[in-house]
């Protein structure tokens, strides 16, 4: 058992938020892949939750990740001139979280990133008493409307990228790339052959509202407070459930259908130029025994 004391004596916080990683979904790297062909070793701490509180004199909010076996705080954050509500979501080494600023008076979500600081890739359990703690990186990006829930994307192998689900206060479900959201973005003028290869965007403040992107398309889901997402049996399809008010049920797809053939794909075509190599190999095999048989009489 463990406490840890939030605030000070003069200053107390009050909690607003948790939020904890779903395990069950597959891990499909250890490590992310730089473009220099470096790899930087994710933390993956299954025992690792958080919390947001917030403060009223001056108005800030403060985010704890705490190992839940040893009580030990990992790492905290705190954003000045900041109100909730506060939504989090936890997802292998990094967490997304979502407030109000009074400074600015907009609505902005800030991302953090976990990476470990030395690793012993021999090693394959993770120790909360005597690891080191991770080194974190932290981007804020200003969301282009207020939400009610937000959630990720999940598959069955991890191997397609993550997608995050927001469904927001004017009843649409609307999703962003984990891309966008990335505390590793450079700005354009520090954007490097390196970047590129890895696939970074170069970094801009306001996350681009792209109406392709709504899930729920012209139709307004009423009163969203929770949106839950399973995998499918295709790897690039998550499926997505969305209650409140309403009910709604639908499919997304991260990086596209890339395990599956497009609709126009010329079935005869595959089935024509199958066959052809099917017969042209019984007729080689056939020839192949005929001229081995006839090798054999001289």
């Amino acid at each position: 058992m463990w406490t840890v004391p939030l605030g000070t004596t003069g200053r107390p916080e009050h909690i607003l938020s948790a939020s904890y990683a779903n395990w069950e979904d597959t891990v499909a790297s250890a490590a992310r892949v730089l473009g220099n062909r470096d790899a930087l070793p994710k933390y993956l701490n299954r025992n690792m939750f958080a919390v947001a509180s917030t403060s009223e004199s001056p108005p800030s909010i403060q985010v704890y990740l705490i190992d839940g076996v040893s009580g030990a705080v990992v790492h905290s954050t705190m954003v000045s001139g900041a109100t909730g509500p506060v939504h989090m979501e936890l997802v292998e080494n990094w967490i997304v979280f979502t407030y109000f600023s009074v400074r600015y008076n907009r609505f902005e979500i800030s991302v953090l990133e976990a990476f470990e600081q030395k690793l012993d890739w021999r090693e394959t359990r993770h120790d909360s008493y005597i690891s080191d703690k991770p080194y974190f990186l932290q981007q804020t990006y200003v969301l282009p409307m207020s939400i009610r829930s937000i959630t990720t994307s999940s598959t069955m192998k991890g191997i397609t990228p993550k997608q995050l689900l927001f469904a927001t206060t004017t009843d649409q479900i609307i999703t962003f790339s984990k891309s966008l959201l990335d505390p590793r973005r450079p700005s354009k003028e520090k954007m490097t052959q390196e970047d590129r290869e890895e696939g970074l965007w170069p970094y801009d403040p306001e996350l681009p509202l792209n109406h392709r992107t709504t899930l729920s398309h012209y139709r307004q889901i009423k009163g969203v407070d929770v949106i839950k997402t399973a995998p499918s049996n295709l790897e690039s399809t998550s499926v997505v459930f969305a209650s409140g008010l309403d009910l709604f049920f639908t499919r997304t797809a991260a990086a596209n259908s890339f395990d599956v053939l497009n609709p126009d794909f010329n079935f005869p075509a595959l089935l024509i130029t199958t066959g052809g190599l099917l017969v042209a190999t019984i007729i080689s095999v056939v020839y192949s025994a005929k001229v081995a048989l006839a090798r054999s009489w001289k």
